[in-house]
């Protein structure tokens, strides 16, 4: 239905962040499955594709328990404290700043989404969708697809516990030959961190990622 509803003659691009991401990777997979029926059925008609793809912070596997998320929290919190080491080391050529920065708490893992509010958030998906799991996605790598997935820009924090999630789907997109997957990664960010361009007056990291979101929408709507 949604398909139905563009013109042919209209540009779209499709957005999601966290559990929107989530929607928008599923309403994509579908499309493209359902382009794969009509081609093997014949069937008459064409389905209309988004022009590009911007999913914020995706969180893709909902059904992860506690565990699983308090684990990537102590890996994000470890990766903190190899950097601290490699700066420590360092000190003759890194700025007397940074090495104060990252021996800083703000310097560890400070995601104000936390594995336990992802957790709740988790039961809250399942209840919705009346099947554990049904609401996880993961691309059909190994399907080939008549079409290849719109250009594609999935950006993350370095910082938040949904990370692995934003990962995979780079990782995913790439092995299924996307026609365009770029990666934007802040490193000491929280989740959905492009979309808070006011609370970062200082280091402006939302504003460039912004920025950057503006000019692939542009390059790819110019393709």
């Amino acid at each position: 239905s949604v398909s139905m509803s563009v013109s042919v003659s209209v540009c779209v691009c499709v957005t999601g962040d966290s559990a929107g991401g989530n929607l928008v990777c599923h309403l994509l997979h579908e499309l493209l499955k359902q382009e794969n029926e009509k081609s093997v059925d014949g069937a008459a008609g064409e389905i209309l594709f988004p022009h590009a793809v911007l999913c914020i912070s995706p969180w893709l596997d909902v059904t992860a328990g506690i565990d699983t998320w308090e684990n990537r929290v102590k890996a994000i919190e470890r990766e903190r404290e190899r950097d601290i080491h490699m700066l420590s080391l360092s000190q003759t050529t890194a700025p007397l700043s940074a090495v104060l920065f990252a021996s800083s708490p703000a310097f560890k893992c400070s995601d104000y989404i936390t594995p336990e509010l992802v957790h709740r958030f988790s039961g809250i998906s399942n209840e919705a969708t009346h099947q554990e799991g049904q609401a996880n996605f993961r691309l059909e790598a190994t399907r080939a697809f008549s079409r290849k997935w719109p250009p594609t820009l999935v950006t993350l924090g370095g910082s938040e516990v949904l990370r692995e999630d934003g990962r995979q789907l780079v990782r995913q997109l790439r092995a299924l030959s996307c026609s365009s997957v770029e990666l934007l990664e802040e490193p000491l960010a929280v989740h959905d961190w492009i979309l808070f361009p006011l609370f970062d007056s200082k280091r402006r990291e939302a504003s460039r990622g912004l920025d950057r979101v503006a000019a692939f929408f542009v390059e790819s709507l110019c393709h």
